[in-house]
């Protein structure tokens, strides 16, 4: 793959160029054989600026690059890619190319006196042609807004089973009313058993009419605990991002409220593990915070504070991340996590060592280091007198 990346004027620059990076990565595998692929997309500047980013890119590697109009007059997307193979060689003789749609999202949704709108008409030729597809041999970039996107979901689910993937630029998932079974993220093919098996099992149960939002939950939840625990690279941590988003969106529409805490705490950790905007790491750690105290569950309350409190220490808001670890530290204490008070008060050591108090940094040590030694954590003993060392080298 090309190793440029997508220069974008957005409120969130990784999230728009690690969807541009998916898509060209789509892209360069899908050569000779069909991927519909689905870009979602609102504004046409930035619509335009990506396609001709791609096909730029494409293009330095031999990749014929095409761009095909859905015609109002005869809105099916089947006979606008038919003519277009007629008309071009390099499609007929399997020469490697891509073929970028538009127009869809001007089709007219009203009837206007006619049975159907322009838009029922196209939806309703990608449900009952998707057959006839097979007969191309190259990946299909379809641009639509969030609007259509949705439309699409539920009323060509059958053309809706076969994408293969959704790529978000300028919006996302969560921005959307929620489908079902329709947002379901893109994630590569070629991976481990026990994430293949868990792929086909939400594939499975996303193709049903009635499928249970419950499991589906789990699922998702179980995802993105797998993409989690996988090496840590920037795209393993934002597939699992994508999968907690996910089950988060489910679990709020049940009413589940100590699953949507853990959830919340989970995309904390994952944003703040990236490091790329941890103020998104705040406002999913403050929403697992109301939700601990609402179920009552004190334990993942205090764990929620000691994060938030690493939060603030990073941005070196030292004084406010004492306040969360202070009561962290409380909660640790009232139900009896030693584990979790030795952390706490390391931290805290460390945050009066930043502070140039080294002297209270060191009782705050020498109690988290007695807690390691009474629980048996080796690691957490070896660190702490580390950091013991520390301040007493520089006394």
């Amino acid at each position: 793959m090309m190793g440029n990346t997508l220069d974008l004027a957005t409120d969130n620059q990784y999230e728009e160029a690690y969807q541009y990076n998916r898509l060209l990565v789509a892209l360069e595998a899908s050569q000779g054989k069909l991927d519909l692929l689905i870009a979602v997309c609102e504004d046409r500047n930035l619509q335009a600026q990506i396609i001709e980013r791609y096909e730029q890119e494409l293009g330095q590697q031999g990749i014929r690059c095409l761009r095909v109009w859905v015609q109002a007059q005869d809105p099916s997307l089947r006979l606008a890619l038919e003519r277009l193979v007629a008309q071009e060689p390099a499609l007929q003789t399997g020469q490697a190319a891509v073929v970028t749609v538009q127009g869809i999202d001007s089709l007219i949704a009203v009837r206007l006196g006619e049975p159907q709108s322009q838009q029922e008409q196209f939806f309703g030729y990608l449900q009952w042609t998707r057959e006839a597809f097979r007969q191309f041999h190259f990946p299909v970039v379809v641009w639509v807004t969030g609007a259509v996107l949705t439309q699409l979901a539920e009323r060509s689910p059958d053309f809706w089973s076969w994408r293969g993937g959704v790529f978000w630029f300028g919006l996302r998932p969560e921005d959307l009313p929620p489908v079902m079974p329709t947002m379901t993220i893109a994630i590569p093919k070629i991976e481990p058993a026990e994430l293949q098996d868990l792929l086909q099992q939400i594939e499975d149960l996303e193709k049903q009419p009635e499928a249970n939002p419950a499991q589906l939950a789990s699922l998702f939840e179980k995802l993105g605990e797998l993409y989690a625990n996988r090496v840590k690279s920037g795209k393993d941590r934002q597939f699992a991002i994508q999968a907690y988003k996910r089950a988060i969106q489910l679990q709020t529409q049940l009413g589940k409220p100590a699953e949507l805490a853990r959830s919340w705490e989970r995309l904390g950790d994952l944003y703040f593990e990236l490091r790329d905007d941890v103020g998104l790491a705040t406002e999913a750690y403050n929403q697992a915070l109301q939700l601990y105290r609402e179920v009552g569950d004190r334990l993942g309350e205090a764990n929620t504070l000691r994060a938030i409190g690493d939060v603030l220490q990073f941005l070196k808001q030292s004084r406010e991340a004492l306040q969360r670890y202070d009561a962290a530290l409380a909660l640790f204490r009232d139900v009896g996590d030693r584990l979790g008070e030795a952390y706490t008060l390391q931290a805290i050591g460390d945050v009066l060592q930043f502070l140039d108090q080294r002297s209270e940094a060191l009782q705050r040590y020498d109690a988290a280091l007695a807690l390691y030694r009474e629980v048996g954590s080796r690691l957490g003993e070896a660190n702490t007198l580390r950091a013991i060392g520390d301040v007493l080298q520089f006394l």
